[in-house]
C-alpha cells in the first residue's frame, strides 16, 4: 500500500510515504507473490472433480479409435487423388 500521510513539522508539511522501499525487499516480496499464488492455486486444484481411472482409459480409447478412423479416411482419400492425379497428369 502506497499510502502517503502528511506530517506538520512546524510549519513545513512533510510527505511520509508508507510503502515498501525498493532493493532489499524486492526479494522478499517476489518470494511471497510466489508463494500465496502457489497456495491458491492447491486451494483451486483441491475443488476440481476429477475423472476417474475408468472414464480416462474409456475416453483415451474413444480418442484413440476416432484418430486411427480420421487417419485411414485421409491415406484413403490421399491414395485415390494421388491415382486421378497420376492418370490426367501421365504420372509414372
Amino acid at each position: 500500500m502506497s499510502e502517503r500521510t502528511r506530517v506538520r513539522n512546524g510549519g513545513s508539511c512533510l510527505t511520509k510515504i508508507n510503502a515498501p522501499r525498493p532493493g532489499g525487499d524486492k526479494g522478499e516480496l517476489f518470494m511471497g507473490k510466489i508463494t500465496s499464488f502457489l497456495k491458491e492455486v492447491y486451494q483451486e486444484l483441491t475443488k476440481v472433480t476429477w475423472l476417474t481411472r475408468s472414464d480416462v482409459v474409456r475416453s483415451t480409447f474413444a480418442v484413440s479409435v476416432v484418430v486411427v478412423i480420421v487417419a485411414l479416411y485421409v491415406s484413403a482419400v490421399d491414395f485415390g487423388l494421388s491415382i486421378v492425379l497420376g492418370s490426367i497428369l501421365g504420372g509414372r
